[in-house]
């Protein structure tokens, strides 16, 4: 039954080993990396902050003519034409 117990203890020390060298791993990682991930993460907002403006820009743009064009078409439907024939007689 001994052999059992320190066949069980050796694979508990080695996945303990395992798990230690993987942190030191994970740290290492962190320490040299994050810095960069984090400038990417920045400029990545930047642009997606220009993309965005830019976009309610446009929006803006379209609704304006949008509502330039339906005034234009009300002020069109309001006046009266010149060379509207009408069948009532001319005045004089």
């Amino acid at each position: 039954m001994r052999t059992l117990e320190d066949a069980i203890v050796s694979e508990i020390q080695l996945l303990v080993d395992n798990i230690a060298k993987l942190n030191e791993i994970v740290a290492d990682a962190n320490e040299r990396n994050v810095v960069q991930l984090i400038d990417q993460l920045r400029r990545t907002e930047t642009k997606m902050s220009l993309v965005y403006t830019f976009f309610k820009t446009a929006m803006y743009s379209n609704s304006q003519w949008n509502t330039d064009q339906q005034q234009q078409q009300q002020k069109d439907s309001i006046e009266p034409k010149d060379d509207v024939q009408t069948n009532r007689p001319a005045f004089t």
